[in-house]
């Protein structure tokens, strides 16, 4: 079931675990670009 961005914020608002999941989910990806090295291209 496809769910629009309207839908995601009412859920977050209103919905506790919902928004601990997107914080956590958040966290995950933040620790995991944290250890990564990412590849840095300069456009001169």
């Amino acid at each position: 079931m496809a769910c629009g961005v309207e839908q995601l914020v009412k859920h977050y608002m209103d919905d506790l675990t919902f928004r601990q999941l997107v914080h956590n989910i958040h966290d995950h990806i933040d620790i995991i670009l944290a250890n990564k090295e990412l590849p840095y291209i300069a456009l001169v």
